[in-house]
């Protein structure tokens, strides 16, 4: 990995929850976007946690936790002040757990012990390339497992500066009137992030693109 951000108060956190969860046995990385900015050099707002522990089991380990979504394996531990979330693989092992992830870039694993990146899906070759491309063989897949993220994909785009593959445009595309049967507050969500972030103009002209932007902002 690149040289980490000099100011970074969350890590000291995430390297401790990984090293408590493997002292009792469980399989522990961080995943997604921390692992991402980093490569960036970017200083990450937050830290996930993928392991083989069940909630139950992640809280036994830690005085302070909530679960936030014990349905989907998901946890909230609070370590030093600060919260991270930690989640049960999305299927068996990491590989699996990485491949079933939106995009590429966010399937990216880092091993804080040993301190080296795991890539199961091409995703630093795409940061590198500054391409959005979804994580396995079919993108359809991804977006037929959540709609939400043609949104997603539409901010990582404007947010990174990134061009979209062609595949997993054409799957935006086609499932891009799905994501305004998403929930109000995930869509909401999104926009946010869009209307905050450093580009939306561009993200406000691929939703235009996908047809989508009279819908999701109608004034």
């Amino acid at each position: 990995m690149t040289t980490p951000p000099p100011h970074d108060p969350l890590a000291a956190g995430a390297r401790a929850i990984v090293a408590t969860l493997r002292a009792a046995g469980y399989s522990a990385l961080w995943a997604g976007g921390a692992v991402r900015d980093r490569l960036l050099e970017r200083t990450p707002k937050d830290y996930d946690v993928t392991t083989d522990a069940d909630p139950d089991e992640v809280a036994a380990l830690f005085s302070r936790s909530v679960p936030v979504g014990a349905q989907f394996g998901i946890t909230r531990v609070i370590h030093a002040g600060h919260e991270y979330e930690v989640a049960r693989f999305r299927a068996e092992g990491p590989r699996e757990d990485a491949l079933h992830r939106d995009f590429t870039i966010n399937g990216l694993l880092y091993d804080p012990v040993e301190e080296r990146i795991i890539d199961h899906v091409g995703g630093a070759a795409d940061l590198a390339a500054r391409r959005l491309r979804a994580c396995g063989p079919d993108p359809e897949g991804r977006f037929q497992e959540d709609a939400l993220r043609v949104l997603r994909g539409v901010r990582f785009a404007a947010q990174l500066d990134l061009t979209i593959e062609e595949r997993t445009w054409e799957a935006m595309r086609g499932h891009a009137r799905r994501a305004l049967e998403t929930s109000a507050e995930r869509q909401r969500d999104e926009l946010a992030r869009m209307l905050t972030g450093p580009a939306p103009a561009r993200a406000f002209a691929l939703l235009d693109a996908l047809d989508l932007g009279a819908a999701l902002l109608p004034e």
